[in-house]
């Protein structure tokens, strides 16, 4: 596959770029992710991900210490897709990799999924953004899910002063 991109010129307009060979990389990344979503392999799909996005991640949800912060980020991603599966199957039905937009050590891969859960579909557009990692590209929490750690690590701060008053 070959992926294109738009860029936007400093006085306006815009120009297409083709993707070079790191892009290129990275998209695979991309698209590995998705074909191990849809097969369930939690452990392979954790491999993807940057290991100090998957400790933030573990230290903010307060996972098991006699868990690695992989088998937790397994674990999570097992469990959120089980609660999705009481609805019907979880389907990703088509993965379309619309471009790549590099951002100095990272790479943000555009792409519009198709899933189905039992009857329902949804299509939906998102950035999955990944971050250089040695040779190769590693996969970063999105915004959203860091959204959600600080609202819980918030949550659980508003909660501290009460647990000491309560005998």
């Amino acid at each position: 596959m070959n992926y294109h991109f738009l860029i936007k010129k400093p006085l306006g307009g815009f120009t297409m770029k083709e993707n070079t060979t790191t892009e290129k990389t990275g998209t695979k990344v991309a698209e590995l992710y998705f074909q191990l979503l849809q097969e369930n392999k939690w452990e392979e799909v954790v491999k993807l991900y940057d290991p100090e996005a998957l400790k933030h991640f573990k230290s903010m949800m307060s996972g098991e210490e006699n868990q690695s912060a992989e088998e937790f980020f397994a674990s999570y991603l097992q469990q959120m897709m089980d609660f999705a599966s009481v609805i019907g199957d979880v389907n990703f039905n088509k993965v379309n990799i619309i471009g790549s937009i590099p951002e100095g050590d990272m790479l943000h891969i555009m792409v519009r999924t198709v899933a189905s859960v039992g009857e329902m579909s949804i299509e939906k557009m998102e950035v999955l953004s990944l971050k250089k990692h040695g040779d190769g590209w590693k996969i970063i929490l999105s915004g959203k899910m860091e959204g959600m750690l600080q609202k819980l690590e918030l949550e659980q701060q508003d909660l501290r002063p009460n647990l000491y008053l309560v005998k």
